[in-house]
């Protein structure tokens, strides 16, 4: 079996790292907000969409629907957004209240100034479109 070498790594490893080191600055700007990036996309995508299924935000999110349930109910603890149960007791719904999108708008400045951070180091100019491209794809197991 070959391993991975210096030579040749880790594509998700790689990938992963650079997440991680992109999501400290955003979370350096929003410190003292109570909030981390993951919380404030989940809110800013509700908000984009509207009151939205959980299993739909979990797709936009490309995320499992479990773990997102778990950030879900810390920001509905928190008063930033209300989930609603659906007719067939099995769909549900979440929209982001008055004290979530104050929250939000709120926090945007600090979110901005992250987004200028990044885009100082020059890595979005050349990842950007190849990166939204992926997501966008519905990738299969064979």
């Amino acid at each position: 079996m070959k391993r991975m070498t210096a030579s040749e790594p880790c594509h998700c490893n790689l990938i992963r790292k650079a997440a991680r080191r992109v999501s400290a600055i955003y979370d350096q700007e929003l410190a003292g907000s109570g909030l981390r990036i993951t919380q404030y996309a989940l809110l800013a995508e509700i908000e984009l969409a509207g009151p939205i299924s959980i299993t739909h935000l979990a797709a936009i999110m490309v995320m499992e629907r479990n773990g997102l349930g778990h950030t879900l109910r810390l920001l509905e603890r928190d008063g930033l957004l209300v989930t609603v149960t659906g007719n067939d007791r099995r769909s549900r719904t979440v929209s982001l209240t008055e004290l979530g999108q104050r929250r939000l708008a709120d926090l945007h400045s600090r979110w901005q100034r992250a987004q200028r951070r990044v885009e100082a180091t020059g890595l979005m100019n050349a990842i950007r479109q190849p990166l939204a491209s992926f997501v966008a794809r519905n990738i299969t197991v064979s």
